[in-house]
């Protein structure tokens, strides 16, 4: 027989499904002992029968060499630590699996009349410690429960001498409905075993086989069957069972009938179909949100995956699938080799990755997978659990997100290069103007006092009085003209100083602040102005004007009686700091829309690639920040 080693917790979903005492009994000796294996073993005439078992799915073994056999010889618990040092060994039963019991211990199930009957035991593919006393004990009271539980069932008064010496012994403690039939269906042995829901016909000698819906079973087969069938209750509910039966012969080889068996699984139908409806809910759902799971065994590097998935790949359901064909569907820039892949995940509890898929028909989706791995006991990567999710949709969004991003700062990079180029012309027409104001208009001025001086002076000793009125009225006219000639001087400064062109940035900051000092009284004070700046002269026109918004806005704004004005040439940038000792503001005006002031001078500084920065607070004076990079860097 083959033994398959089940996970506790699943093996006690699978007991408490229709769990029994022994089922009970078979489970606490699993946990208290800590042994993945436990048995209610009951010893037949050539095998041991598995009356209740936990963590195998193993229903009897041949009896002979068999340590149950052993057991139920005594009246102590018999206890292997390791059955491969036992001299017994060379008799146990063959195993198909590959992995033999290790160890053994077992307590002998007694009924009234003293003998055994069978055993309660545990098992491990490993060998182990000898019982504790307080297990040992353990084991002998679950033995004791395990005997009560068969006296209830009457297991005592059908089998004498405590083993199976008949079939209707054996049917009498199966969990299960068995029966034997003639050759003409009439039923010739039906166990007592009482079915919860008492749907199935008492026993009877009538056609057995005519209980099963006809449209589900084939009287005249002579095969075995193992099928699944509805059967009427009195009440008019129909109830599945399973029906696995198998034909008997006589010696001379004619058919006798059938011995068979019946579970009820109406539970698990209804269990199955809740299941399929939740998978059809499922399906839904999947298919709603375009989610598609999948599983990878590393190790075997197999997948099964739900066919939402496939259809995230414009692929057909239910096709083998492995990281290679997988891979081939990912597009090219996207692949990533499985070593790679395996190295990237290496450690990690779970991972998430973004790439395009390339459809059969040619065309590219975008897909997100999010996965959990697994690891074994030597941390490597055993299976990886994930879903993958059609994020086209978010793709082409961010697209064009992007594209309006880019198309915006290209139109304000065209919006800057055009204030730029204004600029550039108001500059140079700003040049032009005080050039003539300066060279033409100055010029006629100044000629004009020069003849009107020479005026002055021919007739100023003349005594006759109309010679002198005409002496004062030229000497009014001087001074208009001295007035006028300042005032020219004044406009062709403001609109471009001659020191900026001339002398350079710094000359003209230090006779602004000159001019400030004597046209409003406002003390100016300066740290750290050097003799000359390293800009060019677009770059120097740009600060210059920057400078004069940030004087003119403490005029106007301030309030202020001081301003001081620290130059900083660090290693790559200009920086030019403005403070004032007026009354401050609160900075959320800045986002007043009126406020052009500042935001013309945060525009050319851009243009330049430098920044503004302003600190003020009420009643504290402003700070005011210009920083520049250098030419050349």
């Amino acid at each position: 027989m083959l033994y398959t080693t089940q996970t506790m917790s699943g093996e006690s979903q699978r007991l408490r499904a229709g769990e029994t005492a022994l089922d009970r009994i078979v489970r606490l000796a699993a946990r208290f002992l800590s042994c993945p294996i436990a048995v209610v073993s009951l010893v037949g005439r050539d095998r041991v029968f598995f009356e209740s078992r936990y963590g195998t799915s193993c229903e009897g073994v041949n009896r002979e060499g068999w340590f149950c056999e052993q057991t139920v010889l005594g009246s102590e618990p018999l206890v292997i630590c390791d059955t491969a040092l036992h001299p017994r060994s060379r008799d146990l039963p063959p195993f198909e699996d590959t992995g033999a019991i290790r160890f053994y211990a077992g307590a002998p199930v007694t009924l009234e009349r003293g003998k055994a009957v069978g055993a309660v035991a545990v098992m491990d593919r490993r060998p182990r410690e000898p019982l504790r006393p307080a297990e040992t004990e353990a084991l002998r009271d679950l033995a004791a429960l395990a005997a009560e539980e068969l006296k209830r069932r009457g297991i005592a008064d059908k089998q004498p001498g405590g083993v199976f010496d008949s079939l209707g012994g054996i049917a009498g403690a199966l969990p299960a409905m068995v029966w034997v039939t003639d050759t003409n269906g009439n039923c010739t042995l039906l166990n007592e075993f009482q079915w919860d829901s008492a749907t199935l016909p008492e026993r009877s000698d009538r056609d057995w086989l005519q209980i099963i819906n006809p449209e589900e079973h084939d009287p005249e087969g002579k095969v075995d069957l193992n099928f699944e069938c509805r059967v009427p209750g009195p009440n008019g509910e129909e109830r599945w069972i399973l029906e696995q039966a198998r034909p008997r012969f006589h010696a001379d080889g004619s058919f006798a009938g059938y011995i068979g068996l019946c579970l009820d699984i109406t539970d698990r139908k209804r269990i199955e179909e809740a299941l399929r409806e939740t998978q059809e809910w499922l399906n839904l759902a999947q298919n709603a949100a375009g989610i598609g799971f999948w599983h990878w065994d590393i190790v075997n590097n197999t997948s099964k995956c739900s066919d939402q998935y496939y259809r995230l790949y414009g692929q057909q359901p239910g096709s083998p699938l492995t990281y290679e064909s997988w891979s081939q569907q990912v597009h090219p820039d996207d692949r990533v080799s499985r070593a790679d892949f395996e190295a990237q995940i290496a450690g990690k509890e779970s991972f998430q990755r973004e790439f395009r898929c390339v459809w059969p028909d040619g065309s590219v989706h975008w897909l997100v997978s999010r996965a959990k791995i697994f690891y074994d006991e030597t941390g490597r990567a055993v299976r990886s659990i994930g879903a993958n999710i059609d994020i086209s949709s978010f793709k082409e969004a961010e697209e064009r997100r992007d594209r309006a991003e880019k198309e915006l700062i290209a139109s304000r990079e065209q919006l800057r290069q055009l204030a730029a180029h204004v600029e550039s012309a108001r500059e140079q027409e700003r040049i032009r103007i005080a050039r003539e104001v300066h060279d033409e208009l100055g010029q006629i001025l100044t000629v004009l006092k020069m003849d009107l001086e020479a005026v002055e002076v021919r007739y100023r000793a003349s005594t006759p009085r109309p010679l002198r009125d005409i002496t004062r009225r030229v000497a009014s006219m001087l001074k208009n003209l001295d007035f006028m000639i300042g005032a020219v001087r004044r406009i062709s400064s403001e609109l471009r100083p001659g020191l900026l062109d001339h002398l350079g940035l710094a000359a003209a900051i230090e006779w602004q602040l000159q001019e400030l000092e004597s046209r409003t009284k406002i003390r100016c004070h300066t740290i750290g102005l050097p003799e000359e700046l390293p800009l060019d002269a677009q770059q120097s026109t740009t600060v210059f004007r920057i400078f004069q918004e940030m004087l003119t806005n403490v005029v106007r704004h301030a309030g202020a009686t001081a301003i001081r004005v620290r130059v900083q040439l660090e290693p790559a940038r200009l920086v030019i700091e403005v403070v004032d000792n007026g009354k401050g503001f609160d900075p959320f005006r800045l986002k007043d829309p009126e406020a052009l002031g500042l935001l013309g001078m945060r525009e050319r500084a851009l243009l330049l690639g430098g920044s503004i920065e302003l600190e003020s607070e009420a009643g504290k004076g402003t700070r005011i920040t210009l920083r520049v990079p250098l030419s050349g860097v």
